[in-house]
């Protein structure tokens, strides 16, 4: 388990990140804790992809840390967690039944197992499950990252010559080009609930702007799950000028009424600023004015 990283057992090369797992789990059975370190050293991997390149499989050094990070890692393994060495030549892996039933398949059985295990059984088989549970979200999942920043994830497809889109991941395209919403390949065929037509056609009759504040409308799927938006949709759709900063304020949770509100704190060029009662006999005499 100890190759989820390139190199020797001495030489540890991203220790920061099995030295700050060990430490978050410490207290917990060694093969548990094993188990974690290398479930999170599978979630660090970083594969770095060239332009025009179908294959992955380089590893990107994208998460090297600072040397003294680094050396206080390691001076943290060696003290704590040292690498025991001995001989393992006389383990032998059976593949068999990972190639017939798959990770999942393999998992499956070890929860099985793992009901009826009592002590160190248990753990063993608990620890085999937290990396295979990792290994299978590696393989099943693409995750694409900038300056280490997850900005997507697409679900993995082993079917050759298929092009698979999500349309969310698109839509800032639509902030350029508003143009794009009923010609981008990866919009097309987006199914969307029928209240986001009947919002887009009110919005296009009602307004210049309307394809664009749609587009706004849409851009809150980045935020909030489809359903949520979906419903505020169709609660919005029961006004006479639906917006999308009033379905975003549908959206905005009931316990947390302070990001509806404008908060003064902070903003101390305001606390001289006086907004006078309004006069509701004014409006009175308006009535008057427009009656004769």
């Amino acid at each position: 388990m100890r190759d989820c990283q390139e190199g020797p057992p001495g030489k540890r090369p991203l220790p920061v990140i099995e030295a700050r797992s060990l430490q978050a789990f410490e207290g917990q059975p060694w093969r548990v804790l094993r188990a974690k370190a290398v479930a999170d050293c599978l979630a660090a991997r970083r594969f770095a992809v060239n332009e025009h390149e179908l294959i992955v499989g380089r590893p990107s050094a994208d998460l090297e840390s600072p040397h003294a990070e680094e050396d206080a890692a390691r001076q943290y393994l060696q003290e704590h967690h040292p690498w025991p060495g001995g001989q393992t030549s006389h383990c032998e892996l059976d593949l068999g039944p990972i190639l017939c039933k798959g990770i999942d398949g393999v998992a499956a059985d070890i929860r099985a197992r793992r009901e009826q295990a009592e002590g160190e059984r248990r753990e063993a088989y608990e620890s085999s499950l937290i990396v295979l549970d990792d290994l299978a979200t590696l393989l099943h999942t693409v995750s694409v990252y900038h300056a280490d920043k997850e900005i997507a994830r697409h679900r993995r497809c082993w079917q050759r010559e298929r092009q698979i889109f999500d349309p969310v991941h698109y839509l800032a395209l639509l902030e350029r080009k508003p143009g794009s919403l009923d010609h981008a390949r990866p919009l097309a065929g987006w199914n969307l609930p029928g209240e986001f037509a009947v919002l887009r056609r009110r919005l296009e009759a009602w307004r210049e702007d309307g394809t664009r504040e749609y587009i706004r409308v849409l851009l809150l799927l980045r935020e909030y799950p489809l359903a949520r938006v979906a419903g505020a949709v169709a609660q919005a759709l029961r006004w006479s000028a639906p917006t999308a900063d009033a379905i975003k304020q549908l959206l905005i949770p009931a316990e947390r009424p302070e990001l509806k509100t404008f908060c003064l704190a902070g903003r101390q060029h305001l606390a001289g600023v006086t907004v006078a009662r309004t006069d509701l006999a004014a409006y009175g005499r308006l009535q008057e004015v427009v009656h004769g």
